[in-house]
């Protein structure tokens, strides 16, 4: 396989997955690094491939770990430049960033991507569609945190 073969994106995902479920979350972090790094150096810099090591690091970092909200808004980024690909996996990023700000109680942050992110889903599924129902309990829930 290629480097910028989705299968082997996959698989480390996959890997990355597995150490962090036999509780070895540091080991899955570095694994990740170490194959982000390759990405950045051989591959164009918007390349889906790094936005998914990217979104696979935040979901790694815990809450509190301000490298979190940086993997998350740069694999948004990436997957913004390659919209027309990814609408699902954007809408996911958008509510992993907005679910970061909402647990350090930055409403209007967590409100933002929580919107960004219904409008998106609202183009993609129909109307009474549980995913969008659930989104909107998460803007309403926001809305009503003190």
């Amino acid at each position: 396989m290629t480097i910028d073969d989705f299968y082997q994106t996959n698989c480390f995902k996959a890997f990355a997955d597995l150490y962090n479920k036999q509780g070895k979350n540091q080991q899955a972090i570095e694994f990740c690094l170490t194959k982000l790094s390759l990405y950045e150096k051989d591959l164009p810099l918007s390349h889906m491939s790094i936005a998914y090591i990217l979104l696979k690091l935040g979901e790694l970092y815990g809450d509190n770990d301000d490298r979190k909200i940086s993997s998350l808004e740069r694999s948004l980024n990436i997957l913004e430049k390659n919209v027309h690909f990814e609408y699902t996996t954007i809408v996911n990023c958008l509510i992993m960033i907005a679910q970061y700000y909402q647990t350090k109680y930055i409403k209007e942050n967590a409100l933002k991507y929580y919107n960004r992110s219904i409008e998106i889903q609202k183009k993609i599924y129909p109307e009474n569609h549980s995913i969008i129902i659930e989104t909107q309990r998460l803007i309403d829930e926001t809305q009503n945190q003190t």
